[in-house]
C-alpha cells in the first residue's frame, strides 16, 4: 500500500498547492488587468485637467465655463480656491508646484489641478463605477474551473485505482467459486501492487492446500491400505496357528507393518505441521556456502564421489533466510541425489548481482519430462525405483524454496546427463 498513501499525498499536493498556484497568478493578472485599465482612466482624466487648467488660465470667466461644461462621461467640474481646501502643508506645496492631486472617496476620485496664475484649484470628479456583476462573475468563472480541475485530476488518479480493485473483485470472486487457478496480473502502474502480490501469494498457498489435501487423502487411502490388509491376514493367520516359533516370526511381521504405519503417519503430521511452521520463520543471514560445506561432510560415502564447486564472486554467498530450514532443504537434495547417483554427483554455487544459485547434479537415471511437472507434489515417487521412502522430500523441499521467495526446477544435467535440481534464493544486499 506504499505506492497508493505516496500517489494519494502526491495528487493532494498538485491538486491544492499547483493548482492554488496557477489559479491565483491567473486571477492575479485578471485584478491586474482591470487595475491597470482605471489607472489608464485616471491618466486620460489627469490630462484633461491639466488642459482645462491651462485654458482657463487664458480666459476671464471660469465660472461661466464650468457652469457651461459637460462631459458624456459623466465627469465633473468645479473649482475652489486653494484658501477653501483644508490641505497638509506639503500637499498644498505639491499643488503649487504644478502637480496634481487626486483624492480618492467610496464614490469619486476628485484631481486638483492649481490654474495657473490663480489661486484657484480646478476639481475634476470622476464617478467610481465598479461592476460588481462582472467582478463576481470572474471569482465564480475562476472558482468553477478550479473545482472543475481538482475533480478532473481526482477522476484521473482514481481510475487505475478503481480498474484495479474491480479486477482484483472480479479474481476474488472467481477464486470463491472454486476456480483456484485464478491469479491477478499485477499492473505496472498499480497504487495497490502490494495487495495483488499478497492476493497471488495467499492464492497460490491454498490452491497448494488444496492440493495437498488431496494427495494427503490419496496417500492415506492407498498407503494405509496395504499394511492394514497384511496385519489384518497376519492375525488371521496368528490365531489359527499353534506352533510358538511360527507364531512369533507372525507377530514380528505385524510389528514390522505396524512400525511401517506409524512412520507413514508420522511423516503425514509432519509434512502437515511444515507449513504452520514456517509460519514462524526466523531470517537472517546465512551463508550457503558454509551451510553447504557442513552438510556436504555428513553425506560423504565411499562408493560415490560428492563434489562441491563454489564460483569465484565479489560478494559472499549470504542469503536471508531460517537455517533450520535452509539446512533441510540442502540434506533433502544431496540424499536425493546421492541416492540415485551411480557414482558422481556434483554441486555447483554461484551468485550474482540479486540471487544465489544452486545446482545439484547426479549421474543417475534421470527424471523424465513427463514427470518433472509433479516432481514435488508430496507422496509422488517421481523415480522408478526400489528406495524406500514416502515422497515427501521434495515436497518439503519446494516448500522451503516458496517461503524464502526463492525458485526450484529439475532439468537434465549437460555434465553428468542425470537430474540436475536447481534453486535459486535471493542474494542478502550486503
Amino acid at each position: 500500500m506504499r505506492w497508493l498513501s505516496i500517489s494519494l499525498v502526491t495528487m493532494v499536493l498538485v491538486a491544492t498547492i499547483g493548482l492554488g498556484w496557477v489559479f491565483d497568478l491567473a486571477y492575479q493578472h485578471y485584478a491586474d488587468t482591470d487595475a491597470d485599465e482605471s489607472q489608464e482612466e485616471i491618466q486620460q482624466a489627469e490630462t484633461l485637467t491639466r488642459q482645462l487648467a491651462h485654458t482657463l488660465s487664458r480666459t476671464g470667466d471660469i465660472a461661466g465655463f464650468i457652469a457651461h461644461w459637460q462631459s458624456d462621461e459623466g465627469y465633473q467640474l468645479r473649482h475652489v480656491s486653494l484658501q477653501e481646501l483644508v490641505l497638509p502643508e506639503s500637499l498644498e506645496h505639491y499643488l503649487q508646484t504644478g502637480n496634481s492631486l487626486n483624492l480618492e472617496s467610496d464614490t469619486d476620485i476628485s484631481i486638483h489641478y492649481l490654474i495657473p496664475h490663480s489661486d484657484q484649484v480646478l476639481i475634476l470628479q470622476l464617478p467610481v463605477v465598479e461592476n460588481p456583476v462582472s467582478h463576481l462573475s470572474g471569482r465564480y468563472w475562476f472558482t468553477s474551473v478550479f473545482y472543475l480541475l481538482l475533480i478532473a485530476l481526482f477522476l484521473l488518479w482514481a481510475k487505475p485505482l478503481v480498474d484495479r480493485l474491480l479486477q482484483l473483485r472480479k479474481t476474488a470472486r472467481a477464486f470463491g467459486k472454486g476456480e483456484l487457478s485464478q491469479r491477478i496480473d499485477v499492473g505496472k502502474v498499480s497504487y495497490i501492487s502490494d495487495l495483488e502480490i499478497e492476493f497471488n501469494h495467499m492464492a497460490q498457498r491454498i490452491e497448494d492446500l488444496v492440493s495437498d489435501v488431496k494427495l494427503l487423502s490419496s496417500a492415506v487411502s492407498h498407503d494405509l491400505r496395504t499394511p492394514l490388509a497384511r496385519i489384518r491376514m497376519g492375525l488371521d493367520t496368528l490365531s489359527e496357528e499353534s506352533d510358538p516359533l511360527k507364531r512369533q516370526q507372525y507377530e514380528e511381521r505385524i510389528n514390522e507393518h505396524i512400525d511401517d504405519m506409524v512412520e507413514l503417519i508420522e511423516t503425514l503430521l509432519g509434512y502437515a505441521r511444515l507449513d504452520q511452521a514456517m509460519l514462524h520463520l526466523e531470517k537472517r543471514e546465512v551463508d550457503l556456502a558454509a551451510l553447504l560445506e557442513k552438510s556436504l561432510a555428513k553425506k560423504a560415502q565411499p562408493r560415490k564421489s560428492l563434489t562441491l564447486q563454489i564460483a569465484e564472486t565479489t560478494g559472499s554467498m549470504g542469503v536471508d533466510g531460517d537455517p533450520t530450514y535452509l539446512k533441510m532443504l540442502l540434506t533433502n537434495l544431496l540424499q536425493n541425489a546421492a541416492q540415485h547417483a551411480t557414482e558422481q554427483v556434483l554441486v555447483q554455487l554461484a551468485r550474482d548481482t540479486s540471487q544465489v544459485t544452486l545446482r545439484i547434479s547426479d549421474d543417475g537415471p534421470g527424471i523424465p519430462p513427463e514427470l518433472r511437472s509433479d516432481i514435488f507434489k508430496p507422496f509422488v515417487r517421481s523415480r522408478h525405483n526400489t528406495h524406500k521412502g514416502h515422497g515427501v522430500g521434495l515436497a518439503i523441499c519446494k516448500r522451503v524454496v516458496d517461503w524464502h521467495q526463492g525458485s526450484i526446477e529439475v532439468q537434465q544435467s549437460e555434465s553428468l546427463q542425470g537430474a540436475e535440481f536447481v534453486v535459486k534464493l535471493p542474494a542478502n544486499r550486503q
